[in-house]
C-alpha cells in the first residue's frame, strides 16, 4: 500500500509531484500514489481511504481545471484531519498566500517550487529541511504513535479479558480506546461515557470488592483510635 496519496485534477502536475517524491529519496515509487478529486468531499475522502495511506498532500485549486469540484485542498486536509487525529497532512500549491489564509495551521502549506525544484533540477531550496523528509518524518511518527497505542492497548485489553486490571488500569485502558479511535477515525469512535459505562460493568465486580475491603479497614481502624 502507498505512504502517500497526492491529490490533484491535473494528472500531469500529480505525475510531477510524485516523480518528485520519488527523486527525494525519501520514497520509493510504490510508496507513492495520486488520486483526483471527486465532486464532494465525503467522495473524494471515500476515494482515499481504500489506499491506507500514512499522509494526504492536496492541491490547494483542485477545482482550477475541474469545475464540479466542490472544495479546495485546505478543506480536504483539514476534514480529514478532523476524522482521523494527527493523520498528517500537506497542501501544496502555486498560491501559497491565498492557501495560508484558508488554513489554520501555516505549516502544513508549502509552494510547489520549493520541492519540484530541488528534486527535479540542481537548485536548491530555500527551506532548511527539504519538504519530502518533513513528510516522511511525519510520516515516521505518526507509524510509531500508532503502533506504540496499539500495542499498550492489546496488553491492557489481554489483561482485561483475564479479570486483572484494576479500576486505574480500567481507565488507562478506556483512554487507550479512545486514542486508538481517534488515530483510526473520530468519526466511528464510541462515545467515551458510554463506553465507560461498559468497561466498568465488565469490572464491577472487582471494583466493588475493592471498595467493601477498603470500608472494613477504614472501620477497623476506626475502632482501634
Amino acid at each position: 500500500m502507498p505512504e502517500i496519496v497526492y491529490v490533484d485534477e491535473q494528472p500531469s502536475e500529480a505525475n510531477q509531484v510524485l516523480r518528485s517524491a520519488v527523486n527525494s529519496g525519501y520514497f520509493t515509487q510504490d510508496q507513492v500514489t495520486a488520486v483526483p478529486p471527486n465532486p464532494t468531499l465525503e467522495e473524494t475522502i471515500e476515494s482515499i481511504l481504500p489506499h491506507g495511506c500514512k499522509a494526504l498532500i492536496a492541491d490547494y485549486r483542485l477545482s482550477e481545471h475541474m469545475a464540479s469540484v466542490q472544495f479546495t485542498g485546505v478543506e480536504l486536509v483539514r476534514e480529514y484531519q478532523r476524522r482521523f487525529h494527527e493523520f498528517p497532512c500537506f497542501v501544496a500549491t502555486s498560491f501559497a498566500d491565498e492557501a495560508i489564509r484558508e488554513s489554520i495551521d501555516a505549516n502544513i502549506v508549502f509552494p510547489k517550487s520549493e520541492f519540484l525544484l530541488a528534486s527535479d533540477s540542481s537548485e536548491s531550496s530555500d527551506s532548511e529541511v527539504p519538504f519530502f523528509l518533513r513528510v516522511r518524518r511525519k510520516v515516521d511518527e505518526y507509524t510509531s504513535l500508532m503502533e506504540l497505542t496499539v500495542s499498550e492497548f492489546n496488553k491492557l485489553a489481554a489483561a482485561s479479558a483475564k479479570g486483572e486490571l484494576g479500576s486505574e488500569k480500567v481507565e488507562r485502558l478506556l483512554r487507550l480506546d479512545d486514542m486508538v479511535e481517534r488515530l483510526r477515525g473520530q468519526h466511528l469512535a464510541l462515545p467515551s461515557h458510554l463506553k465507560k459505562g461498559q468497561a466498568l460493568a465488565t469490572f464491577g465486580d472487582l471494583i466493588e470488592r475493592a471498595e467493601m475491603l477498603i470500608h472494613r479497614i477504614e472501620n477497623q481502624l476506626k475502632g482501634e483510635s
